[in-house]
């Protein structure tokens, strides 16, 4: 028991010794010279105390800092006691030059400690070579894939008599057009050369600030020999497009690799330099190219008015169904626009029908297509014209434009004039009905609703024979069919109009199951006409929707009644014919309900 207190009264004291003795920090670098693939070890030493305040780190924009740990030792040598403290940083160059890393602090009972300045020399790496236009190597495409060939314009292989100086490994960036105009396509190439095993490999690619991007070419490998040295390629594409003019920067692209064999060759696929098999700890190197300027060009002035908001290569097919139609039947438009670009980007002008047609915008489709010759792919346009009426309708011709960048010139597309012809049926007569005809007319003979001109294909006397026919026995059935009409009970007629309405919401349940848009559409008109004609005691099915609200009116609907059913019958029909699922609410059966108990109060 004596004995161990001994040995903590001497270590208090010893250690109480060791607060009073001089604090030291000091700073030191694994190397005072590097290049930008480098990472450089800086290291603080703390000594004279045991303290567990940390660094204060002076600014140094020229370098990426990762902390990589510290470390504490305690000793006794010859009755002496050492005290010190290591703290590890890495240093990641961003820039070339010589950087002074200025003396770095510690606060200890109040007391600021500084280091020693240190001075570091950052030069060029050898591995990332300057941007430039280089030659076209002969290229064996690796690990099974088809030979493809690269972008037409985008670089493909370094210079070798200007980089490669039996390096290694390297990488290069480079961009096919430094002042592309505003929405054009260009390339954005990054590859890394190598002819050793790469342990790990970690890309780190720029933001891209002020394009969109997409990525046509996600990784191509293969073999390139360059100054009799065979390299394997691992090479990116991204087509990227620019939203504005004026001076934009690319940031440099960063590869973090970690190299464990300098000399072995890769002979396959299983052999490839960012899979490479080994068990020896490698070192990390950061290869970070340099940043690239581009200057966007604006597109010239005037813009047509007609601008589709394409710029690149494009050709426009225009399609038609059958220009004469009966009326009821609708005339499809198709525009189908095939070029190299952002595809996407086209934007179709709205067009005013003439008086008696009404036009239903399709929903476009695009099909995209990422080559490595870039973005290709084809955006289509539908457009659906409905008459409201018989007669000839003339679309006019329309000239589209878009900017092609090679020609420097914007180009017209043309959509030729479009004449439709609606004729009449004898299903699809219109009618004009006189507002004081009858309704009892109108229940006994459905086909009043249509326009049919018997009296200019008979003669008069056929006319004046049925009438005399007809003339006594129809007076008589007149009365007989109103005693009946009146003697029926009131709760039969209303217990028919409650059936009918069940019916109507049953086949709006069975309408919503079905799977295409306009065959669901259809049965639910059908089904709110087939109401409609339970209600008037009239065949409704064929019936237009004036003919529909002239029977509603008729049976004694007030407006608000014949709005909401003209603006739910519009609303159905504009759904079918533009396919626009979103144009239905969630509640659609909630609307039809409403509109369908609304009828049933016509007294």
């Amino acid at each position: 028991m004596r004995k161990l207190f001994g040995i903590t009264f001497l270590l208090s004291f010893f250690l109480a010794q060791s607060s009073f003795a001089s604090v030291g920090i000091q700073a030191s670098l694994d190397r005072n010279t590097g290049t930008l693939e480098d990472e450089i070890e800086l290291t603080i030493t703390i000594s004279g105390e045991l303290s567990t305040a940390e660094p204060n780190l002076p600014s140094m924009p020229a370098f990426h800092i990762v902390a990589s740990g510290s470390s504490s030792n305690i000793q006794m040598i010859n009755g002496i006691l050492s005290v010190q403290k290591e703290y590890s940083y890495l240093l990641i160059p961003q820039a070339e030059g010589q950087f002074t890393i200025e003396p770095i602090s510690i606060t200890i009972n109040g007391k600021v400690y500084k280091s020693n300045p240190l001075t570091i020399q950052i030069g060029r790496s050898a591995m990332v070579p300057q941007p430039r236009v280089p030659l076209d190597p002969d290229q064996q495409n690796l690990g099974g894939g088809s030979n493809v060939n690269p972008p037409t314009n985008p670089p493909t292989s370094p210079n070798p008599d200007e980089t490669n100086d039996n390096k290694p490994y390297w990488i290069e960036v480079a961009v096919n057009n430094q002042t592309p105009y505003k929405g054009e396509q260009i390339f954005y190439t990054f590859k890394l050369y190598t002819k050793i095993n790469i342990e790990t490999a970690t890309l780190t690619l720029p933001a891209f600030d002020g394009f969109t991007i997409e990525e046509i070419v996600p990784e191509k490998k293969y073999y390139q020999t360059i100054n009799n040295e065979r390299y394997v390629i691992s090479e990116k594409v991204i087509a990227i497009f620019p939203l504005k003019k004026g001076p934009v920067e690319i940031e440099p692209t960063n590869l973090k690799v970690e190299v464990y064999n300098t000399t072995a060759m890769p002979r396959g696929f299983f052999q490839d330099p960012f899979f490479g098999f080994g068990k020896t700890k490698g070192r990390s190197f950061n290869l970070i190219s340099p940043k690239i300027n581009l200057v966007i060009k604006d597109l010239p002035e005037p813009i047509p008015s007609h601008f589709i908001g394409f710029v690149g290569e494009l050709k426009l097919k225009s399609q038609s169904t059958p220009s004469e139609i009966d009326y009821g039947d609708s005339v499809t438009q198709t525009l189908t626009f095939e070029g190299i670009g952002n595809i996407k980007d086209i934007i179709l002008p709205k067009i005013s029908p003439p008086l008696g047609l009404k036009v239903y915008e399709d929903k476009p489709t695009q099909n995209i297509v990422k080559l490595e010759s870039g973005i290709k792919g084809e955006k289509i346009f539908k457009r659906a014209f409905v008459p409201t009426q018989v007669g000839k309708f003339q679309i006019p011709p329309l000239s589209l434009s878009y900017f092609d960048p090679t020609a420097e010139a914007y180009k017209n597309l043309d959509i030729t004039e479009l004449l439709i012809s609606v004729k009449e049926t004898e299903n699809t007569r219109q009618v004009a009905i006189n507002k004081n005809t009858d309704l009892k007319e109108i229940k006994q003979n459905p086909l009043l609703l249509h326009q049919v001109v018997l009296k200019s294909i008979m003669p008069q006397s056929f006319w004046f024979i049925l009438l005399l026919i007809f003339f006594i026995p129809l007076p008589l059935l007149y009365f007989f069919l109103k005693k009946i009409k009146e003697v029926k009970p009131q709760s039969l007629i209303k217990k028919e109009y409650r059936r009918s309405y069940s019916k109507l919401l049953s086949q709006i349940k069975v309408a919503k199951r079905i799977s295409i848009m306009e065959n669901r559409v259809e049965k639910m008109i059908m089904a709110l006409k087939d109401f409609i004609g339970a209600r008037t005691k009239t065949q409704a099915r064929s019936l237009t929707l004036s003919e529909l609200m002239f029977l509603l009116e008729k049976s004694g609907a007030h407006k608000k009644v014949l709005n909401d059913f003209s603006h739910l019958y519009i609303l159905l029909e504009k759904t079918k014919y533009s396919g626009k699922s979103g144009q239905i609410s969630e509640n659609i059966t909630d609307m039809i309900s409403k509109v369908a108990k609304e009828i049933l109060k016509i007294t």
